[in-house]
């Protein structure tokens, strides 16, 4: 192996890739934490962040090409539960979320509306 000058610094994991692997594992834990602090997402599910450095040596083996990679594996959002209900809308099939049978609690007046006003005592 060649001999490195004493200026050279060596590479360990907050070097390698200048840097990167670092700021890729930060960017990934960033993602974690706000998947954990999610209120759509399950609790206790197991968030992962995998780190994988590879090194593609040369014929020579004096050199490697680098490849830095950051992966999370997040839970998932969790799901709801609703309900349709089909029907004909001007012409076409179409699906609704309320019971288009059943009278609306604020259904919008027709026509015009008088306002109720209090009767003077005299």
């Amino acid at each position: 192996m060649t001999e490195l000058l004493s200026n050279e610094y060596v590479v360990d994991l907050t070097t390698i890739g200048q840097g990167a692997a670092v700021a890729l594992f930060d960017a990934e834990l960033k993602k974690v934490l706000d998947n954990i602090a999610d209120p759509n997402t399950e609790a206790e599910a197991v968030r992962e962040i995998t780190l994988k450095v590879r090194f593609a040596p040369g014929e020579t083996r004096r050199s490697a090409a680098l490849g830095i990679e950051v992966k999370s594996k997040l839970a998932g959002h969790k799901g709801t539960t609703g309900a349709v209900f089909f029907g004909i809308v001007e012409g076409k099939r179409a699906a609704v979320e309320s019971d288009p049978t059943q009278g609306k609690l604020f259904d919008k007046p027709e026509g015009k509306v008088t306002p109720m006003t209090a009767k003077e005592e005299k």
